[in-house]
């Protein structure tokens, strides 16, 4: 993506605040948690978000770390460009990439909405892209007839739907927002009737709501219009500090729970951080929170790492990155695609939890970890200092450590002391079991 969407309501507060504020509320250190706390990750919970899909050369830079699925959000897979005119449709960007992703056996999340002008009740407001995007649609019909003429075109093959990214909402936002809670609730119950009447296993999240707790009170306003009756999966953008998220987490826990929602999955569908990129130097802070300044590789590589160790701690189902090979935000440099540290954690991370099951962070003075297992039984810890700093630090014995593995993917037997160098940049600490 060529732009960065804007990002609303970052908590503008320091990262040592923040972790002040939300690690006392992590269980007490222990042994191993109880068998009930492990959380098996899928391979879908390491899902990217892609520039190239829809762009020549098509498959050249296909992503070298492992993704399980991709989130279509690109501009030109938008409402306003599919349907350009009215009754004139446009397919052939959406198609390149689905034949790509296909190929590649990667799941698609496309991401419904963004209106074209013709189809505005607001035609007039400037967007992001084009006029009158942000805007709830004038006509049902409109919006119906797209829904349809998107899941006709690609049923069996897109089984995901998004209903909208990141809407205001008036109960909440007051008089800016784009949207009252019912109009999207509307959007989402014709979309849920015509996806299931076309393909009954396709499946429509909510809106991914953003802005941390004041995400979780846009989403109770969905929910409680009657949102709660049209969702099959719940997404969230969870974007602040990795340790930032099982706040969020729980206040969005909730709100899940007061509409019946506490079975449905959970989707983080975006989140990421600025980057520092040689090939780029124009990169920007946008903001507060985790956009308040740009990372250096090495220290995105670490919140990288803690930010899904994380969310695959707490059972949050996918975990969609943002993104690939984004301008200020990627994985690899924008020129030449060279793969920077952050994109090596990324893979050194999937290597480590795919297939197998991640316990509840704990805390132990200033050190983070949990218990990483297969089947139910422990193969080592995940460790971290959880206050920034790099300290010299005694394993447990009853890990029985016998190996570390850094972010970088390097190995080294545990030394004769039992002490290592533990910093802010996650490490693997395998037992002897």
């Amino acid at each position: 993506m060529e732009r960065l969407p804007a990002r609303r309501d970052f908590l503008r507060i320091s990262a040592a605040g923040a972790l002040g504020a939300l690690f006392p509320a992590l269980a007490p250190a222990a042994s191993a948690p109880a068998a009930a706390a492990l959380h098996l990750v899928q391979p879908n919970f390491f899902s990217l978000h892609m520039v190239w899909p829809t762009r020549r050369p098509y498959a050249e830079n296909f992503p070298t770390v492992p993704v399980g699925a991709w989130r279509a959000i690109l501009p030109e897979l938008h409402w306003f460009s599919l349907e350009p005119r009215k009754g004139e449709w446009k397919f052939d960007k959406l198609d390149i990439a689905m034949r790509l992703m296909e190929s590649r056996g990667v799941d698609v999340l496309l991401t419904l909405g963004q209106t074209p002008a013709w189809a505005s009740s607001n035609p007039t407001k400037k967007g992001a892209y084009v006029f009158g995007q942000d805007a709830p649609p004038r006509s049902l019909a409109d919006w119906e007839n797209y829904v349809r003429t998107v899941a006709q075109r690609y049923r069996g093959r897109i089984r995901n739907y998004e209903l909208w990214n990141e809407p205001t909402v008036r109960e909440v936002d007051g008089d800016r927002a784009d949207f009252s809670a019912g109009q999207l609730v509307e959007l989402g119950q014709a979309a849920h009737r015509i996806l299931r009447e076309i393909d009954p296993q396709a499946r429509l999240t909510t809106p991914s709501m953003v802005g941390g707790e004041k995400g979780a009170e846009r989403m109770e306003a969905y929910l409680a219009a009657g949102g709660n009756r049209c969702a099959d999966i719940v997404s969230f953008h969870y974007y602040g500090l990795p340790e930032q998220i099982p706040q969020y987490h729980a206040a969005l826990l909730k709100v899940m729970a007061r509409h019946g929602l506490a079975h449905l999955p959970m989707w983080n569908t975006e989140f990421g951080f600025l980057i520092a990129d040689p090939t780029s130097p124009n990169t920007f802070p946008l903001g507060g929170g985790s956009f308040s300044r740009v990372l250096p590789e090495q220290e995105a590589a670490a919140w990288l790492a803690r930010s899904l160790i994380i969310a695959a701690s707490l059972g949050i189902e996918r975990f969609y990155w943002f993104m690939w090979d984004g301008k200020n935000v990627g994985l690899t440099t924008y020129v030449g695609h060279r793969i920077n540290a952050a994109g090596v954690a990324y893979g050194t991370v999937a290597r480590w939890l795919t297939g197998r099951q991640i316990g509840q962070v704990q805390r132990a003075g200033n050190v983070a970890s949990c218990t990483l297992a297969e089947h139910g039984t422990s193969i080592g810890q995940l460790a971290w200092t959880h206050d920034y700093k790099t300290v010299r630090w005694p394993v447990p014995k009853s890990w029985n450590a016998v190996t570390i593995e850094t972010l970088d993917g390097q190995r080294q037997k545990t030394p004769s002391t039992g002490e290592i160098e533990l910093s802010a940049s996650p490490v693997l600490i395998r037992s002897s079991s």
